[in-house]
């Protein structure tokens, strides 16, 4: 080999084909493509460090991993709410991330309320957490911190499940741990720490907790259930995803989780593409949907 000329690297490929993926899903229909697109792409095992999420952030992904495969390609998995944390959060608010993953809600609240603000994310799963720690630690969040525990209406320790096999475009989806197993394809992935956000705020010493976002796999009304503490004495705006099929593993309909927060004095909002928002229709409630919750009286979020 000649001196001087390094080996063209796997990784350097995967890389430069990111940069093809990335420039796709910037265009009209590219995400739609590149949802295709998964079916082909490399799931190598081990991990690649990426150094410009959200422009200037480092995270570790693994390829084979759902989210973390569309992090890679995609530039993002949540963009919606990447653009809607731009319009809420700002410096010096506190931020709750309950069913935090990797970090891709993190590590964006992080950046946007440092350097005064706090960010607590809640992650059950010890090797997701354990990458969530690394990825805080890599951009030097300090004012963000990790529980490895999940939230739910009582304190103790439950099972959590996951997905027994692949998804259809062969990649793992660790994102679909659960509390509760209904009548889905999961197997039992060993029992954890489960805490009320009444509990774990009151812990925290956190004077106020500004914005709140939950994506917990069916045990988001548990989990609303166990921080009324919290949504009485803070008014918080929330980002809750609303699906079904979690919902009725859980034991309770969609339908739910919108009267209770309603009784506490919220109202509903569709986040839309760009990070804006429109009434909720709850007739047109898609099966898996991120929902904006306001206090009334709020106004306009952002």
């Amino acid at each position: 080999m000649t001196a001087g000329i390094r080996p063209f690297s796997r990784q350097g490929g995967l890389l430069m084909l990111r940069r093809l993926t990335r420039a796709l899903a910037a265009v009209p229909g590219g995400v739609r493509c590149l949802h295709l697109g998964r079916y082909v792409l490399p799931k190598p095992k081990a991990p690649i460090t990426i150094a410009d999420f959200d422009g200037d952030l480092t995270m570790t992904l693994r390829l084979d991993e759902h989210m973390q495969g569309f992090i890679f390609w995609n530039g993002g998995y949540n963009r919606d709410l990447a653009r809607l944390l731009d319009r809420i959060l700002r410096p010096g608010m506190t931020v709750i991330d309950a069913g935090a993953n990797v970090g891709e809600i993190t590590l964006l609240a992080a950046k946007r309320v440092a350097p005064d603000g706090v960010v607590v994310a809640f992650e059950p799963v010890r090797e997701i957490a354990d990458t969530l720690s690394a990825n805080l630690a890599a951009n030097g969040f300090s004012h963000a911190v990790v529980r490895m525990m999940a939230l739910s209406d009582a304190e103790g320790a439950l099972p959590i499940y996951r997905a027994r096999e692949p998804i259809r475009d062969g990649s793992i989806n660790d994102g679909m741990g659960s509390l509760f197993i209904g009548d889905r394809d999961l197997v039992e992935a060993g029992t954890i720490p489960v805490s009320t956000l009444d509990h774990q705020v009151a812990e925290l010493g956190l004077a106020k907790v500004d914005v709140i976002k939950m994506d917990i796999e069916g045990a988001e009304l548990p989990a609303l259930r166990g921080a009324e503490a919290v949504l009485r004495r803070d008014r918080p705006v929330l980002i809750v995803e609303v699906q079904e099929e979690t919902a009725r593993a859980a034991g309770y309909a969609a339908v739910d989780l919108f009267a209770y927060l309603a009784r506490l004095g919220y109202r509903f909002d569709t986040i839309q593409v760009d990070g804006g928002v429109r009434p909720l229709d709850q007739g047109q409630l898609k099966p898996i949907q991120n929902v904006l919750c306001v206090p009334v009286g709020r106004g306009d979020v952002g």
